[in-house]
């Protein structure tokens, strides 16, 4: 059977709300265009968590073959890490409150095993530290009550506090007990920009290191801040926290994928999300050989048109598919992106990934010398390698790159692949490559070139290409 890749939305359809003057999404039309960007998966946490829509949204998935993940009300007792009046903290509940939450989360998911269309589970999104024993726990019981459906965690990113790194990234706010927390955060643990890899790692271990999880993803829209003097730069931490993830896919055996802004929805931002900065961060999880792809918002969300001032929910600049279920500027860029990934995933993913390495020098619009006075400038990403996967030599010679080139090697019965990536996002690449002697297919979107070891080619900006060694 071949491996596809992961294609997930998060922000699933919704159902008509006449108070907002917002339609059905649950229609042919809608799923018809999911069909077209190949997506395989719907996340069910959102707004609209009416039984009638989720019954509806069961039927739409099995008529187009699209898997359903719900998210259940009864996770969050997992996750809940401040007793208030509402109900106990997970940490503060007893063996027999545990046995009672547990056997309530058991019969909640057990209807949707009726369904066809149900893969699995959405059980969080962005838990700090704290919520970790409450998933764990949680997961187990999953699995031993449903062995063979699919169980997700999403991660945040390192670009937090101490505060978000043992409550939430939604959730702040939260008094932390001090008794709680296994260790200080200090030494070489202390939150700070210098430390990042060694603190996130840290966290990442927290969840995976004790208990098997088949599925993560984290999420950074490494194109979401925004200054003056460089309006296109992309926040390092993508690509060092995918490159950091990675290892752990490698290490524990796990999925791992990724999420991908579709447009921007913030507020007061002076620019929109450009088509090459999207189709950038698809290509760097390929580029590191990840499982797949998860699209936020999937479709506008329904909630964010409650507040005035977020922006783009019905102008083709943000989500898959906008406020009123029409194609956007994303949906196009992901249907030609999918169609080149649907080509390559089978052989990526059985593909062992060897080595990543940076090329030739960054440009984006703006020099080291433009930002040196740019508050937090050491976040803007510059062409450096993350320091994983790293080599100093490849089984490819760059003879030219006129803009930052990142390259992987990967390896499939003892031939050598390779993933080329334009880093810039809008400048295009004229690269000049020679490879050990043999013939070889290019596969890219709107490509598919059969040449020998010697290859001159210009990569559109955010472009990506993979190469195949052909007998």
């Amino acid at each position: 059977m071949k491996k596809q890749f992961i294609q997930a939305i998060f922000c699933p359809p919704n159902d008509q709300y006449q108070e907002y003057n917002l339609p059905s999404r649950l229609t042919d039309e809608v799923f018809s265009y999911l069909k077209d960007m190949k997506i395989n998966r719907i996340f069910g946490w959102g707004y609209d968590n009416r039984k009638s829509t989720i019954e509806k949204m069961m039927d739409m998935c099995e008529k187009y073959n699209i898997s359903y993940l719900p998210t259940l009300e009864v996770n969050h007792e997992y996750l809940k890490i401040e007793s208030d009046d509402k109900g106990k903290a997970f940490l503060d509940l007893n063996e027999e409150e545990i046995k009672r939450l547990d056997e309530r989360f058991i019969r909640d998911f057990y209807p949707y095993t009726l369904r066809k269309c149900v893969k699995g589970i959405f059980f969080s999104d962005e838990s700090g530290y704290l919520g970790f024993k409450g998933i764990i726990h949680a997961k187990e019981v999953f699995e031993k009550a449903y062995p063979g459906y699919e169980f997700h965690v999403n991660f945040f990113s390192y670009t937090i506090n101490e505060q978000m790194f043992w409550t939430s990234f939604n959730k702040p706010d939260y008094v932390v007990k001090e008794e709680w927390k296994p260790f200080k955060l200090e030494g070489k643990y202390e939150i700070n920009f210098a430390n990042r890899l060694n603190y996130y790692d840290l966290f990442v271990d927290g969840l995976l290191s004790k208990s098997h999880f088949n599925y993560f993803s984290f999420d950074k829209y490494p194109f979401e801040l925004y200054w003056e003097k460089c309006p296109h730069f992309m926040h390092c931490c993508y690509i060092e926290s995918v490159a950091l993830l990675r290892k752990k896919k490698e290490l524990y055996h796990s999925s791992f994928y990724a999420y991908i802004a579709a447009g921007q929805w913030f507020e007061n931002a002076p620019k929109t999300l450009l088509p090459s900065e999207f189709s950038l961060c698809m290509h760097i999880l390929a580029l590191y050989g990840c499982d797949g792809f998860a699209y936020f918002p999937g479709l506008y969300p329904v909630d964010f048109v409650t507040y005035t001032k977020l922006l783009n929910s019905d102008n083709g600049q943000a989500g898959l598919l906008d406020i009123n279920g029409k194609p956007t500027i994303f949906y196009h860029e992901l249907k030609k992106l999918n169609e080149y990934f649907s080509l390559i995933e089978d052989d990526l993913l059985n593909s062992e990934l060897i080595s990543v390495k940076s090329y030739g020098e960054y440009y984006n619009g703006f020099t080291k010398e433009d930002v040196k006075d740019v508050k937090d400038n050491e976040v803007i990403f510059f062409g450096e390698e993350p320091p994983f996967y790293n080599v100093d030599k490849q089984n490819i010679k760059v003879v030219k790159t006129t803009n930052n080139l990142f390259v992987s090697e990967f390896k499939k019965d003892n031939k050598s692949r390779f993933y080329l990536v334009n880093m810039s996002t809008l400048f295009s690449n004229d690269i000049e490559i020679e490879l050990p002697k043999g013939n070889y297919q290019l596969l890219g979107v709107n490509r598919n070139i059969s040449f020998n070891e010697k290859l001159k080619i210009t990569l559109q900006p955010g472009e990506g290409i993979y190469i195949i060694g052909k007998d």
